[in-house]
């Protein structure tokens, strides 16, 4: 038997977290809008397009999959295209695409088996004891947005959230023209080429007590008895 609890927490604004319980697999996506001032589809924002258009994807692919990487890869494709129709197929700068960090946990088969692509984390549960796998993404370049933050906050603390927001939006278009490049981080966006810098894990190793997938948006997805 399995036991499901999912929650989001958005903050504010346009909630870009999603997750999607299947009957035997979990997806956990915390979408980002492009930073530019225009948006590319028909969404409330390009990140909430984007995390719905990839776990619809998912959703049709998963269960009939071998491999989460296979379903990851041809879900990435589908959404491309479905951007490409909105778009026209004019390729925008790097910073104006929506992405996501995302995590897959699948358990059919009485088998565990996890994906995660930018900077999510899944800690798996066993009988004998707690194993976290902490993803990737743009950690160092978020620390280095955030250190700037602070700086400008201590020079002034008058400075209003949407001056600080203003004053660090450069550093941020900067680091996203690295996404999804050899150099910078990578994510779900609409490079498949992505799926080769996952973390997949699990196999053989079946998980008895329970598995929690969470990702920096405080979306998450806990499942129980596997």
């Amino acid at each position: 038997m399995v036991q499901i609890q999912n929650a989001v927490d958005p903050g504010s604004g346009v909630n870009e977290d999603i997750t999607v319980i299947g009957e035997e697999y979990a997806i956990l996506l915390d979408g980002a809008t492009g930073l530019t001032e225009e948006s590319s589809t028909d969404g409330p924002t390009d990140g909430r397009w984007y995390v719905e258009a990839l776990s619809e994807e998912l959703t049709d692919r998963i269960p009939q999959t071998e491999r989460l990487s296979t379903a990851a890869e041809m879900s990435i494709e589908a959404v491309r295209d479905r951007y490409n129709a909105l778009t026209g197929a004019v390729s925008p700068p790097p910073e104006a695409v929506p992405s996501a960090s995302g995590a897959i946990i699948d358990w059919s088969d009485g088998e565990l088996t996890y994906f995660i692509l930018g900077d999510c984390s899944v800690i798996l549960q066993t009988n004998t004891s707690v194993i976290p796998v902490i993803g990737g993404g743009p950690r160092t370049l978020d620390e280095r947005v955030l250190d700037r933050m602070i700086a400008l906050r201590e020079a002034n603390p008058e400075l209003s959230q949407e001056a600080l927001w203003d004053q660090v939006t450069p550093l941020l278009r900067e680091h996203r023209t690295r996404k999804n490049t050899p150099d910078g981080y990578w994510v779900f966006s609409l490079n498949p080429e992505a799926v080769n810098y996952a973390m997949e894990g699990g196999g053989n190793s079946t998980v008895r007590d329970g598995v929690c997938g969470r990702l920096h948006g405080r979306c998450r997805a806990a499942t129980g008895t596997v």
